[in-house]
């Protein structure tokens, strides 16, 4: 498997990894739809391209206990597969009645704001009155 996807598996203009002949003369192999599907399951070709050294085991089990699963996915009956997406209902009434806001009390207005004269003597000490 990992020499397929290194030599087979490429990322498109887009970003995703597909299996492409790239400039070989030679078509890829065909594979199994088994494994076209355990592949996509276990994380797509994206996965496997850019697998670590670390990660092998690890893709590894993943790949193998998908593709063991294969067969007993497969033997779902159709009628019992979701066909769309299931239409949500609400069912239960809220809980809480609607609350009736509480008239706030009015404020008294503030009075007006009335400017004063300044006597400039306070302002720089000179002895000075005049309106500012």
């Amino acid at each position: 498997m990992t020499s397929f996807v290194s030599k087979w598996v490429q990322s498109d203009v887009e970003g995703r990894y597909v299996i492409t002949r790239g400039v070989r003369s030679s078509e890829p192999s065909k594979l199994a739809q088994r494994i076209l599907d355990t592949v996509r399951r276990t994380g797509g070709w994206r996965a496997y391209k850019c697998m670590t050294n670390d990660d092998f085991p690890f893709q590894q089990k993943r790949f193998l206990e998908e593709y063991e699963a294969w067969t007993a996915v497969e033997q779902i009956a159709p009628s019992k597969l979701l066909t769309e997406v299931p239409r949500l209902q609400l069912v239960a009434k809220p809980m809480d009645p609607p609350r009736v806001a509480e008239p706030r009390a009015q404020q008294p207005e503030a009075p007006a704001f009335k400017p004063k004269s300044i006597k400039c003597s306070e302002l720089r000490g000179t002895g000075e009155e005049s309106q500012v």
